[in-house]
């Protein structure tokens, strides 16, 4: 095994383990571009309804709230079975 380009130490320099580097797929791009599209498009038919437009940020910032929660716990949950799974290995 090459210790000098161990998993644990390319995450420690940042090469690998954050979100900046993440290669996303060219489906992924074209379906947030899709989304930011179609979010813009009903935030603009909500400017004569400020009701409706606060009431959509909010339930935006509850589901991103959520969302962000449910990754940090999939996200441990892969870890810990990659750490599982490598114990075994050895």
């Amino acid at each position: 095994m090459d210790t000098k380009n161990s998993a644990i130490l390319q995450m420690i320099r940042g090469e690998r383990g954050n979100i900046e580097n993440i290669e996303y797929s060219d489906e992924y791009k074209e379906a947030k571009k899709l989304s930011i599209e179609a979010q813009e498009r009903f935030i603009h038919n909500l400017d004569d309804y400020p009701q409706l437009q606060k009431l959509y940020f909010e339930l935006d910032r509850a589901i991103g709230y959520e969302y962000s929660l449910h990754l940090e716990e999939v996200y441990k949950e892969a870890f810990s079975f990659g750490l599982s799974l490598g114990k075994e290995a050895k």
